[in-house]
């Protein structure tokens, strides 16, 4: 993952690359200078992984208030049916 900018990577490749980490974190066999190293490696793919959510997030958000209200009709309908078991 190094030969792109971690605030480049998709969500998908930050958190591959945050879960390749962990597992090099798991090793018994890394120092712990490499612990170090790897821990802020790890720390940087988190806060992308955030990001980029927040971003899809606020997205959702701005396409959601773009809807008409859900009729209340429809919100008591639900309710009957699942009181009655359907």
């Amino acid at each position: 993952m190094n030969e792109k900018k971690v605030e480049e990577l998709s969500f998908e490749e930050a958190l591959q690359a945050l879960e390749d980490t962990v597992d090099q974190l798991s090793d018994s066999s890394t120092t712990l200078d490499q612990t170090l190293i790897l821990y802020s490696e790890g720390v940087k793919y988190l806060n992308r992984c955030r990001a980029k959510l927040t971003e899809v997030e606020a997205k959702i958000k701005l396409i959601s208030e773009g809807l008409p209200p859900r009729p209340e009709a429809d919100d008591a309908n639900l309710a009957q049916e699942d009181d009655n078991g359907h």
